[in-house]
């Protein structure tokens, strides 16, 4: 559920600087067993064959690299911006992994900060006063991924973990190219504020402000469920063009 927060810091009578924190949880997949590994070898192949231009991801050590399967939601357009942050677990085998994955369905998720200013002056306008302003908008934004350092020796699972993270890693990067289409349409924009005085054309154009990050901020996590609710949490994930998610146990 997206939260919004506002402080507001009093500067100068001519400009106003507002600050906003936003941040969302965007739930991970479930996962299932099976005793199949022909899907999985088949799922590898279509995404070894899909893969074209590659994202450039942080902490990479922690996760498989890019290049071991395609990027249908990037479509190396762009570096995706985000930092991962593991999330470490002691799993005694797949069975008991699977279990956490299909009771916790926030077992990964996305977060994102923003920080948005205001900043602008208030001239005489026409007998009252008016303010234009401009808004500065920044984010960071966060992937909490499962990590398993203490995965048996089978060959076959390390296979099957690793194809399972990286299509949840891709899932939640949709939840970060929706939350940085919201940035775009909050960085840059512009404000006017009118009214009697200088003060008062300035609080116009705060309360203007605050009512932009709450429709931006509804948007945008509107934008967030449709996703999760197209491809299931992941799970269905080829309904956005990517690889469903899905943990098959050897």
């Amino acid at each position: 559920m997206a939260r919004l927060r506002r402080s507001l810091i009093r500067p100068y009578l001519s400009t106003v600087v507002l600050i906003g924190v936003m941040s969302y949880t965007a739930f991970a997949a479930e996962v299932q067993t099976s005793q199949s590994l022909g899907d999985l070898a088949r799922k590898q192949r279509e995404e070894k064959e899909r893969a074209a231009p590659k994202t450039t991801f942080d902490n990479d050590s922690l996760l498989p690299t890019p290049s071991t399967a395609a990027a249908p939601l990037n479509s190396g357009v762009e570096t995706l911006p985000y930092q991962v942050k593991p999330i470490s677990k002691s799993w005694p085998s797949c069975a008991a992994a699977v279990a956490e994955f299909n009771n916790s369905p926030d077992i990964a998720h996305t977060d994102q900060h923003i920080d948005a200013s205001l900043k602008g002056s208030a001239s005489p306008s026409g007998g009252g006063w008016s303010f234009a302003g401009t808004v500065t908008a920044t984010n960071t934004l966060t992937l909490s991924l499962p990590e398993w350092p203490n995965i048996p020796n089978d060959p076959r699972l390390q296979i099957a973990w690793n194809s399972m993270l990286g299509a949840l890693r891709r899932h939640e990067e949709g939840h970060v190219k929706i939350a940085i289409d919201g940035l775009r349409q909050l960085d840059g924009a512009i404000i006017n504020g009118t009214g009697a005085s200088g003060s008062a054309a300035k609080e116009d154009a705060q309360r203007k402000f605050g009512q932009l990050m709450q429709t931006l901020n509804s948007a945008t996590q509107a934008e967030q469920n449709r996703y999760d609710a197209l491809t299931n949490h992941g799970r269905k994930q080829s309904a956005a063009g990517g690889t469903d998610v899905s943990l098959i146990c050897p």
